[in-house]
């Protein structure tokens, strides 16, 4: 086989890669990344989620925080602010006021705010 073909596949193949990481990093990253990193009961009526919020620092996001009690039914339900921060990840405590003692304490979703 002749190098000129070799290289021009070669080539190619990079150029490939390089529109395909182009095209993630534009459209398929996600903006904002969230997860629990725990709760505590506080009372009958009010328990604390702690989570993490990954985003960029300039922005704001929007997150609902939810308890659910031992039937399983959602007994407390909040959407919480994480504002602009010095840096891309954000630890955030809320205090989730519920109308049944809580079981559980949750991030169910976050998202950019604004445009």
């Amino acid at each position: 086989m002749r190098p000129v073909p070799i290289v021009l596949s070669v080539l190619a193949a990079l150029a490939a890669l390089s529109a395909a990481f182009l095209l993630y990093s534009r459209v398929g990253a996600p903006e904002v990344t969230y997860g629990a990193l725990g709760y505590e009961v506080q009372s009958d009526r009010q328990v604390r989620v702690d989570f993490e919020v990954v985003k960029d620092p300039a922005r704001t996001a929007l997150c609902t925080v939810s308890a659910r009690s031992a039937d399983g039914g959602q007994a407390g339900v909040a959407l919480v602010r994480v504002g602009p921060a010095p840096e891309r990840r954000v630890v955030q405590s809320h205090e989730l006021l519920t109308t049944a003692r809580a079981v559980t304490g949750e991030v169910t979703d976050c998202t950019p705010e604004g445009p």
